[in-house]
Order: structure tokens, then C-alpha cells, then sequence
């Protein structure tokens, strides 16, 4: 039987909790400012400012594991297990002459940022999640606003510069550039808006207050992007988040009736936004990119092709990979090889680095971690909390196929799955308390009646 705690030690923990929150919000901010540090403020440290949220990582999981906030479940016991499994496989890609630097970055990328997913659900309370949504939909529209001024702006102007000295930006149809926000590339802002319209979706169907021009500047926001982002992966991935609000209908009913609300608001701020010349001509520019590139079926046909470059990959990778680390950008440019020299997609790099059974096992983790957040999601949603299952519509795809050698995209990856998971355990702890209440009311008033 646990003893109930002092409660100077409740204060204690309090305080060992919120360290961790603020160290939270240290490693977000440094994922929205990391691309802007590394293009414009010190671009002749764009290389080291690639691991800038290391150190933050690694302060997050040792507090968190010497203050009791590191949780014992299902996900992170497997990844424990593989992290163990990925340290042998090092020592004997050590041994066969794989660099040491090489085989630390690569067990970086797989080890150190996934377990702050777990440390969030744990440590962050209802108001912290709430202050993240807000902080995530306020920060959208001058992230809009400077990617407008970026896609007006010429392509050699300092403002879309890319990261490292005499970096650029990828161009678009007509001489546009494809606009990355304060990120060093545009797949920054490919995953920020889908995070972005997930907490906004969330925020229509939120109990509390919320300011209406907030709700209308983040639709204004998510629109302006989408217009002049020059990105088919932009539009695409604001798709899953709609569909998990859809699948949320499904499963409670009765939030239904918002919708309306939720459609007109985007079709009155649409109609605004349309109104701007730089909206128009951003999505004349999308419709003769999509055009000229084939469209959704080019698209789709990718996608076919990403499969089944790692099914061979799968039968023709060495049992004990090439390297860890080995297919990042970061790595060949440190040994002079070419990018994506093992493969462009996630699954290839991953093969071939870990080989075909640690990779492989690694890979099902990851999609194991999404069937765990869909079933918290689904939970959530059935309680009427949107928030969770959206934010699994916005990360679900950089957790199963995301480049995670890439540090932004396992910055959002992480990010956006631990938000997802803080917002379903503090709808599950707000709803057993409730019933916990409503239960005691309820046993308080048989006994008043039996007294009568």
C-alpha cells in the first residue's frame, strides 16, 4: 500500500514537473527558431545547429527519469528493449569499421528525442496542453504572413535564403520559391500547419473560452500557407486531419452540430482571404504545379514506388546494415557522400542502416506507437476531446514514413505524438474524476435519504 504523500514532497515534484514543462517549451521553441538560427542569424553553424534541441532532449530525460516522470509502459519498454538491441548492433558496426561519430548520430536520431513523446503525456497538466494549442495557433499567422512575404520576394532576396552559407530555397513553377517560414526548408512549415489545424479544429469544439479573433486568425493562417506554400505535401497533409475529425463525428455524434459553426467560419474567412492578390496568385501557381507534375496520380504513384523500394531493400540490405546514422544528410555531408546515397525514402535508410531485422523491428515500432495513439485518440474523442485524435491526423504519417534523419521532422514527429498523448491522458483524468465526484455525490445522497 503506497503511503500518501507530504506534502513538501508534493510541492517537490511540482516543482521538478514544471522544470521539465520549461524545458518543454525550450525544445519547442528551438524547433519553430532552429531553421532561422542556422539561414540567417549564424549560417556558418548550420551544421552544429542541426542537434541545438540535443542537449535539451537530454536534460528532459534525465530529469524526468531521476524525478520519477519517465513512465513504465507497453511503447517505451519496446523501445527500451531496441535501444539495447541498437547498442550491441553499434559495437559490431564499430567493429567492422563504421566511423564512432557516425554510429553516435545515427543512435541520436533513433534514441534520444522519441522517449520526450512519453515524458509529455506524463508531466504535462490540462492548462499546459491548453497553452501549447494556444502557442501553436497564435504563432500560425506570422508564420503565414512571413512565408506571403517570402513567396512575393525574389529567390536570391536574404529573406529565402537556406540554411549554411549560399543556401537556397526549392523553386516552384514561374521562378517562385516554395516558402519555409523560419524553418531552413518548406518541409518545416509542411508539418507545422498540420499541427496547426489540428489544434484549431480542436479549439472549435473546446469547453472553455476561446477568443474568436484567435480562431479567425488560424484559419486565416492555415489558408494563406496552404495558398502560397507552392507545396502538393502542405495540402496533403492537412487531409488526415480533416479525416480524424470526420472519424470523431462518427464517434460522438452530438459534436455533429459544431460543424456547421466550423464550416461557415472557414467559408466566411475563406471568402477574406481570397480577396488577397498574393492568395490568388499562389494558388494559380499550385494549379500549374499540380499540372505540370501529374497530379494526385503522380502522387499515389510515388507512394507505390516508396513501398516497393523497400521491399527490396528489405531482401537486399546485410544483416547487420552499412551504419547507423550512415543515410542522414547530416552524415554525408561530414564523409563527403552524396545525399540519400542508401535511398530517399525512410524505410530504405532505415533497412540499410540497422539492416533487415533490427530496421524492420524498428519501423513496426513506430507504426505500433500509432495504433497506441489511435486507441488514446479514440477514447478521447469519445468523451468529446478532439484534440487528441487530430493531432494523431497531423503526425500519423511523419511517425510511419517520416524522414527522421531529418531533425525537423523528428522534432514534429515527437512533438505533435507527445501532444497528442498529453491531451488523451488529461481527458481520461478529467473524466474518471468527474465520475469519481458524480459517484460520491450520488452515495452522499442515498445516505441523506436513508437518514430521512
Amino acid at each position: 500500500m503506497h503511503r500518501p504523500l507530504s506534502s513538501q514532497r508534493i510541492v517537490r515534484r511540482e516543482q521538478d514537473r514544471q522544470r521539465i514543462v520549461r524545458l518543454l517549451w525550450l525544445y519547442f521553441v528551438f524547433l519553430l527558431i532552429e531553421g532561422a538560427l542556422r539561414k540567417w542569424v549564424f549560417p556558418s553553424l548550420s551544421n552544429p545547429l542541426l542537434v541545438v534541441r540535443d542537449p535539451v532532449a537530454a536534460a528532459i530525460i534525465y530529469f524526468a527519469s531521476r524525478d520519477g516522470f519517465l513512465p513504465v509502459g507497453g511503447s517505451l519498454r519496446g523501445l527500451k528493449f531496441l535501444a539495447i538491441a541498437f547498442v550491441a548492433l553499434a559495437t559490431l558496426q564499430l567493429a567492422i569499421g563504421v566511423p564512432v561519430l557516425v554510429l553516435l548520430f545515427g543512435l541520436r536520431t533513433y534514441f534520444l528525442h522519441p522517449p520526450l513523446i512519453f515524458i509529455m503525456a506524463t508531466v504535462l497538466s490540462a492548462k499546459d496542453v491548453r497553452r501549447f494549442v494556444i502557442a501553436v495557433t497564435v504563432c500560425a499567422l506570422p508564420m503565414a504572413l512571413l512565408m506571403a512575404q517570402q513567396f512575393g520576394s525574389s529567390p536570391n532576396a536574404w529573406i529565402n535564403l537556406g540554411a549554411g552559407q549560399g543556401g537556397v530555397q526549392i523553386l516552384t513553377s514561374l521562378g517562385k520559391i516554395r516558402p519555409a517560414g523560419t524553418f531552413s526548408f518548406v518541409s518545416g512549415p509542411i508539418q507545422y500547419f498540420s499541427m496547426a489545424f489540428a489544434c484549431l479544429i480542436a479549439l472549435h469544439f473546446s469547453r472553455t473560452h476561446i477568443a474568436k479573433l484567435l480562431v479567425l486568425g488560424g484559419w486565416g493562417s492555415v489558408m494563406l500557407a496552404a495558398s502560397v506554400s507552392g507545396s502538393r505535401s502542405l495540402v496533403a497533409g492537412l487531409m488526415p486531419v480533416a479525416l480524424t475529425a470526420v472519424a470523431a463525428f462518427f464517434i460522438r455524434p452530438r459534436l455533429v452540430g459544431g460543424t456547421f459553426r466550423m464550416a461557415a467560419t472557414g467559408v466566411a474567412v475563406a471568402t477574406v482571404v481570397w480577396t488577397f492578390a498574393v492568395v490568388r496568385e499562389g494558388v494559380d501557381i499550385f494549379n500549374m504545379r499540380m499540372e505540370d507534375s501529374g497530379g494526385t496520380t503522380e502522387m499515389l504513384s510515388r507512394s507505390g514506388t516508396s513501398y516497393d523500394l523497400a521491399a527490396s531493400a528489405w531482401t537486399s540490405a546485410p544483416l547487420l546494415g552499412v551504419g547507423l546514422g550512415i543515410g542522414t544528410n547530416a552524415v554525408s555531408a561530414l564523409l563527403g557522400l552524396a545525399p540519400f546515397h542508401v535511398g530517399e525514402t525512410e524505410w530504405m535508410r532505415v533497412i540499410y542502416e540497422a539492416g533487415p531485422v533490427l530496421g524492420l523491428a524498428y519501423l513496426l515500432w513506430r507504426l505500433w506507437l500509432i495504433v497506441e495513439l489511435g486507441r488514446w485518440s479514440v477514447r478521447a474523442a469519445a468523451i468529446g476531446n478532439l484534440l487528441p485524435i487530430t493531432l494523431l491526423g497531423a503526425c500519423a504519417s511523419t511517425l510511419a514514413v517520416g524522414q527522421w534523419g531529418q531533425p525537423t521532422s523528428l522534432g514534429f514527429a515527437v512533438w505533435v505524438a507527445g501532444l497528442s498523448l498529453a491531451a488523451a491522458r488529461v481527458s481520461m483524468v478529467h473524466a474518471a474524476r468527474v465520475q469519481h465526484e458524480q459517484a460520491g455525490y450520488l452515495r452522499s445522497t442515498r445516505v441523506r435519504l436513508a437518514t430521512v
